[in-house]
């Protein structure tokens, strides 16, 4: 069973608060955290699309790819995180919608990312992935990534059971942590992720863990350097371990998980 995570407010709360408190060019330049998903779109994003984007959040991606020259479309289910995003930059085009229910025909697009959103819907993944492999051409390809157990989330956890015992609070002088009862995200083993894109009849064509730097930064502070905490500067031990985790796929290491799925037949 996928390990739940809850929070204090909703999964739309969150990312209001999260993305209302980072700029577009953040995350813009934030892509350059993320050379595995970068060397994934240069090997099977081959032709000229079009492309979409579910769940784009402040447009990151959708950036990287437009300006790679794919017609691409980004959405999200934030009306303000478009609309910050059409602020910065107005040639791109983003819509607002749920990715469960995408407004587009059957097979529009030869190639469909969400990363990093499917994990956030209480009701599980299935829908969102079908729906996106809905609207991919038969034989096109999507990209569709969750988090996985790696090294922050078990130290995250441990941390949290500890934080959770009163007398620990006592000995760090530190209050009762804010009640955490609204669900926010899963976090899938590799074996429950593929068997929920095998279920949905698919072909995985990759499956590879990414996100080995904010992994790190997260897990690890010895490994930091000095900076804020969305850049996820680490100094020359922690660039030699994220080197050898991206170099060598360390599952441990990863921050996430991303499949290439090739769809087989129309839906």
């Amino acid at each position: 069973m996928p390990y739940v995570e809850y929070k204090s407010m909703s999964v739309k709360e969150a990312w209001e608060e999260e993305w209302s408190d980072v700029s577009v060019r953040e995350k813009v330049e934030a892509v350059d955290l993320y050379p595995e998903i970068q060397e994934v779109i240069r090997r099977y994003l081959t032709g000229g699309g079009p492309v979409l984007e579910a769940g784009c959040g402040l447009g990151g991606w959708v950036n990287h790819l437009a300006h790679r020259g794919f017609q691409v479309i980004g959405l999200d289910f934030l009306e303000p995180v478009v609309r910050k995003v059409k602020d910065h930059d107005g040639s791109l085009t983003l819509l607002v919608a749920d990715a469960r229910a995408l407004p587009f025909r059957d097979e529009s697009f030869r190639y469909a990312l969400s990363l990093g959103v499917v994990e956030h819907i209480e009701g599980g993944p299935n829908e969102a992935i079908l729906d996106l492999l809905r609207v991919t051409k038969t034989g096109g390809l999507a990209l569709v990534s969750v988090p996985h157990p790696r090294a922050a989330f078990w130290i995250g956890r441990l941390r949290a059971r500890l934080m959770g015992r009163p007398a620990v609070r006592a000995l760090l002088g530190r209050n009762a942590p804010r009640r955490a009862d609204r669900f926010f995200q899963y976090t899938f083993s590799r074996r429950e992720f593929r068997a929920i894109l095998e279920g949905a009849g698919c072909e995985i064509v990759e499956h590879i863990p990414y996100g080995f730097a904010p992994a790190l930064f997260y897990a690890f502070p010895f490994l930091r350097t000095r900076g804020g905490r969305r850049n996820y500067r680490l100094n020359w031990v922690g660039r030699a371990v994220c080197g050898l985790a991206r170099r060598f796929r360390l599952w441990f290491f990863g921050q996430m998980q991303m499949a290439v799925v090739r769809k087989r037949a129309p839906y």
